[in-house]
């Protein structure tokens, strides 16, 4: 169900609905980031209300130019620190840089988004490539992993996760990005590059939010979807990977 809301909203939506749409989306997953930093009660709706300032902010006056790509360098640098964390749990975090952070990996990820979408014509079509990109390296990740994993990626933090997974994750996500390629006309260069780092992100994405849920003693990030966690138990690859998507983009002059 969660996944016809996503595609029909990308794709039928113009891009202000659309982008409200997932703002929804990522002002829960600010709850629950609230949550995993230790946030109660009104400390929880506090900095919800600062996402959705953001959002709120961007659709009706919009960003100053250079504003965009500064914000997304500082979550790519703030992911690849999570990465480090990750590596070095348990030791622990503090809850100010953690929320510090969640607030810019989150406003990061919708303004990718909003951005993207907004991007001509063929907006829609990109960001479902990047969605479908991360989905992809989700599915390879899982069944590679579960049939030939062996070797622990990081295994005081996701211990089902392995190696041999990520190899698997990589894989689909790069013939993901070389089908979406043929389909949009695009050459090869241009997307399987950018696909493959997406998946490598997206498994840092899911890794630093497994991290969080360590450190505050959860199995999952919230309760909205019944078997399946919260937002961000589906969306932490996602809000990991855009932002390098939108950057990738560029870098290929995909995205000018």
């Amino acid at each position: 169900m969660l996944a016809v809301i996503v595609a029909g909203s990308v794709l039928l939506l113009e891009t202000r609905y659309a982008s409200l749409v997932f703002g929804a989306f990522w002002l829960i997953g600010a709850t629950e980031w609230a949550r995993l930093a230790g946030f109660t009660g009104i400390g929880r709706a506090a900095y919800a209300a600062v996402f959705a300032a953001f959002v709120i902010g961007v659709l009706g006056l919009g960003l100053p130019g250079g504003v965009a790509e500064a914000v997304f360098l500082i979550a790519a640098a703030g992911w690849f620190c999570a990465f480090v964390y990750v590596l070095r749990y348990p030791r622990q975090l503090a809850r100010l840089p953690i929320a510090a952070f969640g607030l810019v990996a989150l406003a990061a990820a919708w303004l990718a988004f909003h951005n993207v979408h907004g991007a001509g014509a063929e907006g829609p079509a990109l960001i479902l490539t990047g969605l479908v990109i991360v989905w992809s390296a989700d599915i390879g990740a899982f069944f590679v992993g579960r049939t030939l994993g062996h070797r622990p990626l990081a295994p005081r933090v996701s211990p089902k996760k392995t190696w041999e997974g990520v190899g698997g994750g990589v894989a689909l996500a790069a013939a993901a990005g070389a089908i979406s390629a043929w389909l949009l006309g695009r050459p090869l260069a241009a997307l399987v590059p950018v696909a493959a780092a997406m998946a490598l992100i997206s498994i840092v994405g899911d890794l630093g939010v497994s991290l969080l849920k360590r450190r505050a003693g959860l199995k999952d990030s919230g309760m909205l979807l019944p078997g399946h966690g919260g937002i961000l138990d589906r969306f932490d690859g996602v809000t990991a990977a855009l932002p390098f998507f939108v950057l990738g983009l560029q870098f290929a002059h995909v995205l000018d």
